[in-house]
């Protein structure tokens, strides 16, 4: 079963990459990076404690995960993805399962895409 992913690149998202690539037959991975800390908002100090006790608690739940090397990943920065051409995605767009899970919001033909795939 092939199986291409949209996600992010925190314990919680890495370790669905970890599940899915027990099984899958082929997993397509987009990761688009961010950090918790990353945004204006931390200046607010009850955010930045909310974000230091989320990351706390998802290293607890997963740990530090580390998939393997995956020659069908590609990283960007977060907002990236709808600002691709979509040839960049080919390799993607051509699965079983599509799943979208911590990614920014995708817009224009990868959405009309991921769309009539049932992501």
């Amino acid at each position: 079963m092939k199986i291409s992913l949209f996600t992010s690149n925190h314990p919680r998202h890495l370790y669905l990459i970890e599940r899915l690539a027990s099984f899958a037959s082929e997993l397509n991975i987009i990761v688009e990076s961010k950090s918790y800390l990353s945004e204006k908002i931390i200046e607010n100090s009850s955010y930045k404690n909310y974000f230091r006790k989320m990351q706390k608690a998802e290293l607890k739940v997963f740990g530090k995960i580390r998939p393997q090397v995956n020659k069908n990943i590609l990283y960007l920065n977060m907002g990236d993805l709808s600002n691709l051409k979509i040839s960049l995605l080919d390799f993607a767009l051509k699965s079983d399962i599509y799943i979208i899970f911590g990614c920014s919001y995708i817009k224009g033909k990868l959405c009309d895409h991921l769309v009539a795939n049932k992501a």
